[in-house]
């Protein structure tokens, strides 16, 4: 998983673009779906990512279909 390898270098800021936009919305408000672990797995990286240090960020954008 990208957001794994991504956390392992440890950086202070990620950027994370998603595609589909909907997809963002699933990941910041856990709807359910028919990926709902992977999405749940996903927010769990991401809390423990940013819980372990006070001054990391997490930048979430979608990209649309152009």
């Amino acid at each position: 998983m990208a957001l794994t390898q991504a956390f392992a270098l440890e950086p202070t800021h990620i950027y994370l673009w998603l595609w589909p936009q909907h997809i963002s919305n699933r990941l910041l408000m856990l709807t359910s779906h028919r990926d709902t672990y992977i999405t749940y797995d996903t927010r769990t990286l991401i809390h423990t990512y940013l819980d372990s240090d006070s001054f990391r960020l997490l930048y979430i954008q979608a990209i649309g279909p152009n």
